[in-house]
């Protein structure tokens, strides 16, 4: 296995690594199986509904700092299948990843929000092009609903 390290050093440059993941990875979904209607099935072959739920269950876990780490979809899996969770960048990339693989790259964006009093922004999550409309698919916290997103303070399109 490749492995890349590299300083994350703002918000722009961090983004940038998510669309890169997603532009040369979002492949990797055809190559991790999912059980779905008692067939095995590529992840990338699963509705949107379906994959957004699967990554909504995996449970959120913040990278201990200082390491963060941005990784391409398949160690994504890797990670949760071994029981880790995943944080906001991580799910953000497996679903611009679905988004991408089933709809083209012009699809889906990054957004970087807050909801928090004083605007600081700590969250990032992808929305999806439907119709003309932007809808967020924040898949982070199993509380979350598909194309909902309440409370942002701030948001900055990435």
């Amino acid at each position: 296995m490749r492995m890349n390290s590299e300083t994350l050093i703002d918000r722009q440059q961090t983004a940038n690594k998510m669309y890169e993941l997603v532009g040369r990875h979002s492949d990797d979904l055809n190559v991790v199986y999912a059980k779905y209607k008692g067939d095995l099935i590529p992840v990338s072959g699963l509705p949107l509904q379906e994959f957004y739920m699967r990554v909504r269950s995996i449970p959120f876990q913040i990278d201990n700092k200082p390491v963060e780490l941005l990784l391409r979809p398949c160690y994504c899996f890797a990670l949760a299948n071994a029981g880790r969770g995943l944080d906001c960048k991580k799910k953000a990339v497996l679903m611009a990843s679905w988004i991408n693989e089933n709809m083209g790259r012009k699809h889906f964006r990054f957004v970087a929000t807050s909801n928090r009093p004083d605007r600081r922004i700590t969250h990032t999550y992808p929305e999806i092009k439907i119709n003309g409309e932007w809808l967020p698919l924040d898949a982070t916290y199993q509380t979350n609903k598909i194309f909902i997103k309440n409370g942002i303070t701030k948001k900055v399109i990435l």
